[in-house]
């Protein structure tokens, strides 16, 4: 879970830094969308992860 929400954190701060990038024109916009994409599919992944794992915990015998 540790390491699940850590990643999260990690993925907000990346989309944040991409846009940043985008907007001082250091990369084209294209890219920024890619960027921002890729970010947060793999963060909607992630919530997906961490929601089936507190479950499977909450299962567990005096969860």
């Amino acid at each position: 879970m540790d390491a699940l929400g850590k990643r999260l954190a990690e993925l907000d701060k990346l989309a944040a830094a991409a846009y940043e990038d985008k907007v001082k024109g250091a990369i084209p916009e294209a890219v920024c969308f890619q960027l921002l994409k890729r970010h947060e599919d793999e963060r909607m992944n992630k919530l997906e992860q961490r929601t089936n794992l507190s479950a499977q915990l909450g299962s567990l015998p005096g969860g």
